[in-house]
């Protein structure tokens, strides 16, 4: 996900360069240095307002051009360093090789984003069954009196409270999913750039 946004130069813009060269560049890359800092601000909201983690929110990145001194043709690069993000702003299906494998979370400790390889190198083996139509995973999960599973699964050497191990469903094989839209970023960098225009003319009379 990566937006560039570059300076829309008015009528009289060249004029401005010949007349005023020098406080026209500081106004300009004053401008995008302080829209820069909006856009990342409001697009880290976005992303909280999402229900992302504060990794997802510090991962939105904006570089202005130059980094330091000042250019008649600053620019603003905004982008995600997660490759992935732009399926939450744009979603689409997302397809399994064959399978994607789903965890099932009510039978799997809070804390981590469990996958069948996390979840064997950390508690143990899997076991392949099905559902219907549907196949799934089962893995061993502690459980106490009446079979109420115990809110860890057990690992060799862990320290656990005394319980029956039983295999319980820890995740299911899908074709696809869909995503649903949880992220508006675009939307956050047009607003901003929109608002250059206004920017430059404040960073311009402040010259003055």
């Amino acid at each position: 996900m990566k937006v560039d946004i570059t300076l829309v130069k008015p009528q009289d813009f060249g004029k401005m360069m010949e007349d005023n060269h020098t406080s026209v560049k500081k106004a300009s890359t004053a401008a995008f240095r302080e829209g820069g800092d909006n856009i990342k601000k409001a697009a880290r909201a976005n992303i909280a307002s999402g229900g992302f983690s504060s990794r997802w929110q510090n991962a939105m990145r904006v570089n202005v051009y130059p980094k330091t001194g000042d250019s008649g043709s600053p620019k603003i690069l905004a982008y995600h360093k997660i490759k992935y993000a732009g399926q939450f702003e744009d979603p689409g299906p997302v397809r399994g090789h064959p399978l994607l494998w789903l965890p099932i979370e009510q039978n799997l400790p809070g804390g981590k984003h469990w996958s069948p390889s996390l979840f064997t190198r950390m508690i143990g083996p899997l076991r392949g069954g099905r559902h219907g139509s549907r196949p799934i995973l089962f893995g061993q999960v502690s459980v106490g009196g009446g079979g109420k599973k115990v809110l860890r699964l057990t690992r060799k050497g862990a320290r656990a409270k005394p319980a029956q191990k039983a295999w319980l469903p820890v995740f299911i094989g899908v074709s696809s999913v869909n995503n649903s839209k949880r992220l508006d970023i675009t939307s956050v960098v047009e607003a901003e750039a929109g608002d250059l225009a206004h920017i430059f003319s404040t960073k311009w009379e402040e010259q003055s």
